[in-house]
């Protein structure tokens, strides 16, 4: 599963660069299935906090109904957000509660 997010966050980074349309289709189209991979695999799960990141980057990336922003640094922004929503999921990044101490510190 971490190879998984770590190959998106680095998809998303080439998609930051000046592609051409249909790689980044392509692009969006593999960052969405493996969206929902992951929201399906943490749906087995107890620790279900990455479920609201991971499901507005599917939506965010969806090749059915596409987000086409007006302004390009927008876009760049969605896909430096995605960035990080994937390489804190591959880190084991904890989520918590305000008030609650987490067990990896």
């Amino acid at each position: 599963m971490k190879k998984i997010q770590l190959i998106c966050a680095a998809l998303l980074l080439i998609a930051l660069a000046d592609t051409q349309q249909l790689y980044l289709e392509t692009i969006k189209l593999v960052i969405f299935v493996s969206s929902m991979y992951i929201i399906i695999d943490e749906m087995d799960t107890e620790e279900r906090r990455w479920l609201i990141p991971i499901a507005l980057v599917a939506i965010l990336m969806n090749p059915i109904i596409p987000f086409h922003f007006a302004n390009a640094s927008i876009s760049i922004f969605g896909y430096m957000v995605s960035t990080a929503v994937f390489l804190l999921k591959a880190s084991n990044y904890p989520i918590t509660k305000q008030g609650e101490v987490s067990e990896a510190f």
